[in-house]
């Protein structure tokens, strides 16, 4: 996960990633605002056919 968002944009710090019931995949993290406020975030894989999921897109 990179910093390049507003919600994130000063550090991206622990997470978790969750297999959902229906076999979807996301990862929930903390994320540092551009005011330096702790946010949640959710973000899901770009490309589920990639093993090592790689990319990923944020939920905003």
């Amino acid at each position: 996960m990179v910093p390049d968002n507003w919600f994130d944009i000063n550090g991206v710090w622990t997470g978790s990633a969750t297999l959902l019931p229906n076999g979807e995949i996301i990862m929930l993290y903390t994320g540092d605002t551009d005011n330096y406020v702790q946010v949640q975030n959710l973000a899901y894989p770009a490309n589920l056919s990639d093993p090592l999921l790689l990319d990923w897109v944020k939920y905003a």
